[in-house]
């Protein structure tokens, strides 16, 4: 079994406010997020020899430090993870270093899940922690996250095909994928009634599917048009109701509506909209509307 490795990098360099003790000493890593899929139990993985790519930890101060790295189990970890079940499974070389000012040092991450099918299947989050403890104070730490998941992908990669599959045997779409419209401020809209506009659910399956609509945070991140700003508030447009039948082969309008306070008359605002079949809200179709606000 081959293993896939993901790395998202990004630079924190946060200062540390460590205190008197610590003063000058400003610790950051390279590494923010790291994720490993398809892991073998049993398998010992350098991440610094698969990638080349050292765990480097940096002082950007202008005095030496010094600074320990401990792996930690989260007590809230990301959905569709657990905390790792053994902080020892990641190990941290060197794990405790002093480090001059502007001096950086390369760690390595070594992962070793023991050869046992109960971890097969599993996924596991656990926290990087690196802290200055020069003169024995505690000072504040950067954390960096690390996933990993056990003979499997990760559970967002699991959800996506699952998603896949469940919109291809459903076979439904929705349409526009944007849509614009004008409406007053200060009271009720029916969109369809008045504008005579809204969004088609058009359900090309054999199958009559119970969907769901809502609006919702642009967690997808949609980009914003030039002059709009994502609305303040989701709960300015809904469906009324919420959740509708499609028959198969059958064109279906939505029922939104909208109601936008007064005090944002004049401005324009983006909302996404999501489709998602009762139950399965990972496996989401979205709209956007942009609304000019009168």
């Amino acid at each position: 079994m081959k293993s896939r490795l993901t790395l998202i990098i990004f630079s924190l360099l946060l200062p540390l406010a460590a205190g008197d003790a610590a003063a000058g000493v400003s610790i950051g890593t390279r590494y923010g997020t790291i994720v490993l899929e398809h892991v073998e139990a049993g398998r010992v993985y350098n991440l610094t020899d698969m990638r080349d790519l050292p765990f480097l930890v940096m002082n950007r101060g202008s005095k030496k430090g010094n600074v320990r790295v401990s792996v930690l189990p989260p007590r809230n970890p990301r959905e569709g993870y657990e905390p790792i079940a053994d902080p020892n499974w990641l190990t941290v070389r060197p794990s405790e270093f002093e480090l001059g000012g502007g001096e950086s040092m390369p760690a390595s991450l070594i992962l070793n899940v023991p050869d046992n099918e109960e971890y097969i299947g599993r996924h596991y989050h656990a926290l990087i922690r690196v802290e200055n403890v020069t003169g024995g104070f505690f000072g504040a730490a950067v954390i960096n996250n690390f996933f990993f998941s056990v003979g499997s992908p990760g559970p967002e990669e699991v959800q996506r095909a699952e998603a896949e599959r469940i919109l291809s045997e459903l076979n439904y779409d929705i349409n526009p994928e944007t849509l614009f419209i004008d409406i007053p401020a200060g009271r009720k809209v029916n969109l369809l009634e008045e504008l005579e506009r809204s969004l088609l659910i058009i359900n090309r399956g054999r199958q009559d599917v119970d969907l769901v609509v809502k609006s919702v945070p642009n967690d997808p991140g949609f980009p914003v048009r030039e002059g709009y700003s994502f609305t303040p508030s989701t709960e300015y447009i809904w469906a009324e109701p919420e959740s509708i039948s499609v028959k198969s082969y059958q064109v279906r309008d939505v029922p939104l509506y909208a109601e936008i306070p007064e005090e944002h008359s004049g401005k324009r605002m983006m909302f996404v909209i999501a489709v998602y079949p009762e139950g399965m809200e990972f496996a989401r179709l979205y709209s956007r509307v942009n609304v000019t606000v009168r």
